[in-house]
């Protein structure tokens, strides 16, 4: 437990000083943010095959089989998983005969994704982006693997429908549903998108939660006749199938504290049409993990949803005009961050992640 905090400080250190001098040095600052980059890299790619639950399950495993295969096209064509993923594997494989290839390359995607919308975006909140990330789903990405490359590449697909290049958007999704096929989920960013800057927006997003719960009990009958269906349409209903529960009660309560907290400061964004989209955001996040009741996968859907907040929580800050507020906001946001990590990666053991242990 201790080694994350500790890694965790140096990536962050090297992004802030990174920050400070970025408008004055910006080659020294990408120089900072590149360490920073390679910190979290590394640590995730020389992490035991023990650390996090699908790459015990089922990363090593792939890794392994890829080595028995003198193609890629067989290779491919044995394994039922999304091609992306298994082309990674393969080249970790065949080319470095080292599984430390295919870590340090899935963590380099959402890192890379973060630092160049953020900077984009606004170069002073990389430091607390990057805080939010590590808190709330850097263990998440040492589990799950085939759907984070997935997840950060539908928020370039968000980005590219906030600039309305609708059509890059359409190519970002299908290209994150090659790493997990769930991402195709994501086209649900375009009504959200669309109707949360309209005058009623509160009254869409009711429809839109509403429409969403219909068609999941829609598709859920359509499981029934898996077997008339093409392979490519069972497997996508398997997300949405009926299954044990995976819900964790304190856990959603905790997550519901969390964004009735951000919603206190509401009358500094209320005004800001994007920070309202990631509060709708927010609250899809909360309506998927609620879902993962009777739904099987619906914790997993919750994640397209929740790393929003990269973005969501350093806007919330900039927006609030009283240091009073400033400082509550960023001391509750830090403790809940916190206490959100314990709880989450710690006390639950979500992701299989505690304790780190090197290869």
């Amino acid at each position: 437990m201790i080694i994350y905090g500790f890694v965790f400080l140096i990536s962050i250190v090297f992004t802030f000083f990174g920050e400070k001098i970025y408008k004055s040095n910006k080659m020294v600052a990408y120089i900072l943010f590149g360490l920073s980059i390679l910190t979290l890299c590394f640590f995730a790619a020389l992490r035991d095959i023990s650390v996090g639950t699908d790459l015990r399950i089922y990363g090593s495993r792939y890794f392994s089989l890829a080595n028995s295969f003198d193609s890629l096209g067989r290779y491919l064509k044995a394994l039922d998983i999304e091609y992306f993923y298994l082309l990674l594997t393969y080249i970790s494989a065949k080319w470095f005969n080292s599984i430390t290839f295919l870590l340090f390359i899935l963590q380099l995607i959402p890192l890379m994704i973060i630092y160049k919308c953020v900077l984009k975006e606004d170069y002073r909140k990389i430091t607390f982006a990057l805080i939010v990330y590590l808190l709330l789903y850097f263990n998440t990405s040492l589990n799950i693997l085939r759907q984070t490359p997935a997840i950060f590449i539908s928020l370039i697909a968000y980005k590219k429908i906030q600039n309305k290049e609708y059509f890059k958007a359409i190519l970002y999704i299908i290209l994150a549903s090659m790493f997990h096929s769930s991402a195709l989920f994501m086209f649900v960013l375009f009504p959200i998108e669309y109707f949360s800057k309209k005058e009623k927006s509160l009254q869409y997003l009711v429809i839109i939660s509403i429409g969403l719960l219909l068609l999941f009990f829609s598709l859920n009958i359509l499981v029934s006749f898996s077997k008339y269906l093409p392979m490519f349409i069972v497997k996508y209903l398997g997300y949405i199938k009926k299954g044990t529960s995976n819900l964790n009660v304190k856990y959603l309560l905790f997550k519901i504290i969390f964004e009735l907290f951000l919603l206190y400061f509401y009358k500094y964004y209320k005004k800001d049409k994007q920070c309202k989209t990631y509060l709708y955001f927010s609250i899809f996040d909360i309506l998927f993990y609620s879902l993962s009741g009777f739904v099987a996968y619906g914790y997993r859907l919750s994640y397209y949803f929740l790393i929003y907040h990269i973005f969501f929580i350093p806007k919330i800050y900039n927006s609030i005009d009283k240091s009073k507020d400033k400082f509550l906001f960023k001391l509750g946001t830090s403790t809940l961050l916190i206490a959100y990590w314990v709880i989450r990666y710690v006390v639950i053991g979500y992701d299989g992640t505690i304790p780190y242990v090197f290869s």
